[in-house]
């Protein structure tokens, strides 16, 4: 028996070769398309800003898949727009490279399920680095049920791991856009101002400058404790690291709620590091029949918290739950894992009384943190420390 297999040659009708010393050049619109149609795993670098006016893509996204690298070279895209029933986002799943890109205030982006500026999904040691934000991102639940399905990121929706090798990178972005959860449908999603979840990640020098809630929270659904916005991720899971990052918008959530983080899921093989991270801005919970979990640096979370300060008031609305919250660390918590807590080196405005605001009768915790009032924030001595 004899088999034939055809296989189809294009070539890239793009000047450059492809490689970092001389990547495919995009100077145009249409040379974008013409990216769009053959996003190979080879190097690209936008030379000018590009109005995107009218183009569209699949399934909420220009380009679903990317292993390359993709330089936007500083320059900004304007007028894209897109919408979808599910998932948006300028790359699908992303795998590669994507760095310098600015999307400005024209653009938007809406779906029901993951929805962001630059990609759906970053996985498989993926990278997004040097990018900011101005589009409207919008998240629109279909149903209660999934809204557990959201996840809102200024950047990214999602980052996936799979194996504890694979750790994705964020790197010096920012997010100056609008992030809202939107409908009348109670939902638990996931808003952080980078990124909605991260899993398997690495996060450094990014910041967020816009407040962010979450809409009406799911609270008591199937057990649901409601939903989470963090300032820089809503959601961590896995092995995760953020450094140098920090937050000056208002964040508010009803069940979990953080200046750097919302949740962070202390589950089996998973680790934490949050260090030489800041919030300025204030944080607010409002569930109003189950627990808030309220924190200046996180909402809920194990780990390490070393190096940070607070300076947002932290509040919350009457609830018939707990009401754990605090200025670096609402709660304590354990799911699945044995993870112990370690606060060390870390400060926060004295005014909202208690550095941790509950925990898990089984964890372990170490605590530094020392209380301050707002003028001794501000002086030279602590600036020096």
């Amino acid at each position: 028996n004899t088999s034939s297999y055809y296989i189809t040659i294009k070539q890239m009708q793009l000047e450059g070769e492809g490689t970092e010393q001389s990547p495919f050049l995009i100077a145009s619109v249409d040379d974008f398309k013409k990216f769009m149609q053959t996003p190979v795993a080879a190097v690209f670098k936008q030379t000018v800003d590009l109005d995107l006016t009218g183009v569209m893509g699949t399934a909420g996204s220009l380009i679903s898949s990317f292993s390359g690298t993709y330089d936007g070279d500083g320059h900004k895209i304007s007028n894209l727009s897109l919408s979808s029933n599910s998932n948006a986002a300028l790359f699908g799943n992303l795998t590669g490279t994507v760095r310098n890109v600015t999307m400005d205030q024209t653009c938007s982006f809406s779906g029901t399920e993951r929805v962001a500026s630059v990609a759906v999904f970053l996985s498989e040691n993926g990278k997004i680095e040097g990018c900011k934000n101005y589009a409207t991102i919008t998240c629109t639940p279909a149903t209660i049920d999934e809204s557990t399905n959201m996840y809102v990121g200024g950047i990214v929706a999602e980052t996936t791991q799979n194996g504890t090798a694979q750790i994705n990178h964020l790197k010096d972005c920012e997010n100056h856009g609008t992030l809202t959860i939107a409908g009348d449908i109670a939902n638990s999603g996931r808003v952080g101002g980078i990124a909605g979840s991260i899993n398997g990640c690495f996060v450094q020098n990014c910041q967020n400058y816009v407040d962010i809630t979450s809409g009406k929270s799911s609270e008591g659904y199937y057990g649901s404790t409601g939903n989470i916005a963090g300032g820089i991720a809503g959601q961590a899971a896995g092995n995760n690291t953020l450094v140098g990052c920090g937050n000056s918008g208002n964040i508010s959530a009803g069940g979990y709620v953080g200046g750097i983080v919302g949740l962070a899921k202390n589950t089996r093989n998973s680790s934490l590091l949050i260090e030489s991270c800041f919030n300025t801005g204030e944080i607010s919970a409002y569930n109003i029949s189950c627990d808030q979990n309220a924190g200046g640096i996180a909402g809920s979370a194990f780990g390490d918290i070393r190096n940070c300060y607070n300076t947002g008031k932290i509040s919350g609305s009457t609830t018939g739950g707990n009401a754990n919250r605090a200025s670096i660390l609402g709660y304590a918590n354990v799911e699945t894992g044995s993870n112990g807590v370690d606060i060390y080196h870390c400060y926060a405005i004295e005014a909202d009384g208690v550095s941790i605001g509950g925990q898990d009768d089984s964890i372990t915790v170490s605590n530094n943190t020392t209380l301050m009032t707002a003028e001794q924030m501000k002086s030279q001595d602590f600036v020096d420390t």
